[in-house]
């Protein structure tokens, strides 16, 4: 079943807004890579399991949309700003940010393509925190406009780009 989507996009210094706090000051930061690709899909599984985004998807197919993502299927991907959190040897968030055509809403830019966190993590802000590191990563690398395509009702995803200043581009 397709589901509607919506996109959502912040203007301007992509490093200003909130920097959300993670609770575990443990989860080490880096840039993410295609040799993480099974472990990011296992994490994407995860992470949607019994939302909306869940479309049920084997571990297999969510390891090819990773896989499909590093190939360059939603665009190239800005390899600075994909980013993923690590804690105690597992990965437990992740932000995968590509160039992106705008869907033919926007003009072409920068996309927060996925923004997952561990069930386990989930309430911690820690979605927040890798999103404000691929913003930061963005930033620097001179992009002043970044989107997101969020499921429509997904109010936890909703909620959490508004945070950090993202604001729904109505149909």
């Amino acid at each position: 079943m397709q589901r509607r989507r919506h996109i959502w996009q912040k203007l301007g210094d992509l490093a200003l807004g909130p920097t959300p706090s993670a609770a575990p000051d443990a989860v080490a930061w880096r840039v993410a890579t295609p040799c993480d690709t099974d472990a990011l899909g296992g994490l994407m599984l995860n992470a949607y399991l019994g939302t909306l985004d869940d479309e049920g998807e084997t571990l297999a197919q969510a390891r090819d949309e990773i896989r499909r993502f590093f190939d360059g299927a939603c665009g190239p991907a800005e390899a600075p700003a994909c980013v993923v959190g690590e804690h105690g040897g597992q990965l437990v968030s992740a932000s995968l940010c590509c160039l992106w055509d705008g869907g033919g809403r926007v003009p072409a830019g920068s996309l927060v393509a996925y923004a997952v966190t561990a069930p386990e993590y989930q309430g911690q802000r820690l979605g927040a925190a890798a999103i404000a590191h691929s913003l930061r990563a963005l930033a620097h690398a001179g992009r002043v406009r970044a989107c997101a395509v969020i499921t429509a009702g997904n109010l936890p995803s909703e909620a959490t780009f508004r945070r950090l200043g993202f604001e729904a581009i109505p149909d």
